[in-house]
């Protein structure tokens, strides 16, 4: 899940630019973070001030995570789900998404659907981070072991020896991958594709996509903020895959982490948010997460109520 005790989490809309130089640019800016605490602290949590007021709240919260949002504008209605039968490892669902029943997992979906109005006209993201659509994206290099890089390919790989026990590690890393893809491809797209149809006035995506692989919050990318400048070819490869996903979404969500790390100051923000721009084309409006959080040293919550 993305919501962290430690973060300050915002989303910016946007929009195409006015063709009036005049007219400001636009956004609604969403807060995401539980400050209940913050009162303890002597701190007001009202960030009206910035143009940041409540938003509306409805649903089921066992389908819809809304319980602590606000937002500028509340016709953007920005609603994020973590609902249905998604395969994961360890027995869930399947465990992957090749042996998982993705007609089960559309019944879930569109029951946590139907939790809100029928002219809904908002903001739908879905949070699924237990793995990607893309082969490459669930193992080294690009997700190391120790984040659990390499466990569901594996898994993959064994399903496939299972059935064909004579075949070569060539042959069986081809139709690991193709399989892989496939089944992956049939959960983010029809579920996508689902709301569409169940809710056509609004806009759905995943959070974090495009996503790249590189995580600035855990030191990589040299470990430096330089290091992170850019958006790699590599991961731009990738991206150009999921063409089938951004052609389903009616809206992007990618994550940008902004590391506050001692004295140094904010870094690494950006880069997501242009790669969604460029996949984009023009035809499908952005919305990016921003993520803010002091990496080192961890922060108490009483230090990040005082930082508002």
């Amino acid at each position: 899940m993305m919501l962290l005790v430690a973060a300050t989490l915002l989303v910016v809309a946007a929009g195409r630019s006015s063709s009036r130089a005049a007219d400001p640019p636009s956004f609604a800016g969403v807060w995401m973070v539980d400050t209940s605490a913050c009162p303890g602290f002597n701190v007001s949590a009202n960030l009206s001030a910035w143009g940041v007021s409540p938003g509306n709240e409805w649903g089921d919260k066992g389908c819809v995570d809304n319980s602590k949002y606000w937002t500028s504008d509340t016709s953007c209605n920005l609603l994020t789900f973590s609902y249905g039968l998604w395969p994961e490892m360890g027995g869930k669902h399947g465990d992957l998404p090749q042996t998982g029943n993705l007609t089960a997992h559309l019944e879930h979906v569109k029951l946590c659907l139907e939790s809100t109005p029928k002219d809904w006209d908002g903001l739908g993201a879905w949070d699924f981070e237990s793995w990607y659509p893309i082969w490459e994206r669930n193992g080294p290099p690009l997700l190391p072991v120790r984040d659990g890089g390499g466990r569901y390919q594996n898994a993959s790989r064994t399903l496939v020896r299972g059935r064909h026990p004579t075949w070569t590690a060539e042959q069986i890393e081809a139709a690991a991958k193709k399989d892989w893809e496939t089944a992956a491809r049939g959960y983010f797209e029809q579920t996508l594709l689902l709301c569409r149809k169940l809710r056509p006035r609004a806009r759905f995506g995943f959070y974090n996509y495009p996503a790249g692989s590189l995580k600035i919050l855990d030191g990589s990318c040299g470990g430096t903020p330089e290091g992170c400048n850019g958006f790699p070819a590599q991961e731009r490869a990738l991206d150009d895959r999921l063409d089938w996903l951004w052609a389903a979404s009616g809206a992007l969500f990618p994550a940008n982490d902004v590391c506050m790390s001692g004295t140094k100051g904010p870094w690494g923000q950006g880069n997501t948010t242009a790669e969604a721009m460029r996949v984009a084309n023009g035809s499908i409006p952005v919305y990016p997460f921003i993520w803010m959080k002091q990496c080192s040293p961890k922060p108490s919550t009483r230090t990040v109520c005082h930082r508002l």
